[in-house]
């Protein structure tokens, strides 16, 4: 029998076409950060899939989030080492 429930990953990705017109009217260097962003929402597909829910965009900002949050702490800490 076939998959009637798509996967996160597929419903992530039909998200990601919605936005493309606003990608394509951003500049190119916007895109490559829009990108970044995107890969972002990817890293915890886990996570998202366990979140059922009919607004794939909810999951997809808290991993966003999240990543940028971890990068951030990341950066921080790297300042205090320079700071000391």
């Amino acid at each position: 029998m076939g998959r009637t429930v798509p996967t996160y990953s597929q419903v992530l990705d039909k998200e990601v076409r919605k936005w493309r017109e606003f990608y394509n009217a951003l500049r190119r260097k916007d895109r490559e950060i829009f990108d970044k962003v995107i890969e972002l929402a990817k890293m915890n597909r886990d996570a998202g899939s366990q979140m059922r829910t009919p607004e794939p965009f909810k999951p997809m900002i808290l991993s966003i989030l999240l990543e940028q949050q971890k990068e951030l702490a990341s950066l921080r800490k790297e300042l205090e080492k320079l700071k000391d």
